[in-house]
């Protein structure tokens, strides 16, 4: 997998940071790196368990999604992303049926 630059002074770095759960303990330049590839790509903030249309993407939830998410569910990632968001399918460990899900 290719290396993707960061912006200004972060340099490069792995875009596999962006794959929930991979990135296991990250730093503060690869928080950055994550938030704001997750403000430009609004699926890919899905994905993470973010709401796609809210701008706000904190650094504690990042770092949650970044250790125990899950590249595979969502659900798994909700929970994680929006610890005060308890969702039925996250709730009961199963993805959102696909008439459930937003589309982006």
């Amino acid at each position: 997998m290719e290396l993707q630059a960061g912006v200004g002074e972060l340099g490069m770095l792995d875009d596999r940071l962006l794959g929930p759960g991979w990135g296991g303990d990250i730093s503060d330049d690869e928080v950055v790196f994550i938030r704001q590839e997750l403000l430009k790509d609004k699926q890919l903030a899905y994905r993470w368990g973010f709401i796609p249309s809210h701008s706000t993407r904190p650094a504690d939830a990042i770092r949650r999604v970044a250790m125990g998410g899950d590249p595979e569910r969502r659900s798994a990632n909700v929970p994680l992303a929006r610890p005060g968001m308890l969702t039925l399918w996250s709730y009961a460990g199963i993805d959102a049926p696909p008439s459930a899900k937003i589309s982006l």
